[in-house]
């Protein structure tokens, strides 16, 4: 017998005796489960993080849309008039205005993840009155 034929029926007694292939099955299937529980766990971290830059775009929208409308009715105003004004005035209420907004902006950046949460107990509260209703 060769050397090469007695380690093959080796290879073969130990996988046998020592139930490797039981023991290959179960590991893989562990890694499986630890896979699937990571890929889990990516999703929700990008479900949070999609939630919370759609809590900071809707809180920016509303605050672009105030502080131009603030801004804008200024300006025009003066410039409606006829009347003479100093640019300079412009750049320092356009700066104070735009101060304000990135002010709030860091605030709601700041504490997107309480708005995100306070939105997810609006909502399902809503949920719970139309489902109440039915």
């Amino acid at each position: 017998m060769s050397n090469q034929q007695q380690g093959l029926e080796t290879y073969v007694m130990a996988r046998k005796y020592m139930d490797v292939s039981e023991l290959f099955r179960e590991i893989q299937e562990e890694i499986r489960n630890s896979h699937e529980y990571l890929a889990m766990e990516v999703g929700q971290d990008n479900s949070n993080m999609s939630t919370r830059l759609t809590v900071v775009a809707t809180f920016g929208l509303l605050l672009a849309l105030v502080t131009g409308a603030l801004g804008m009715n200024v300006l025009v105003e003066k410039l409606v008039s006829g009347k003479e004004h100093s640019y300079a005035s412009d750049w320092g209420l356009i700066l104070i205005v735009l101060f304000i907004f990135l002010l709030m902006m860091g605030w709601v950046i700041a504490q997107a993840k309480p708005l995100t949460k306070m939105f997810d107990c609006l909502v399902s509260q809503f949920e719970i009155k139309i489902k109440s209703k039915k």
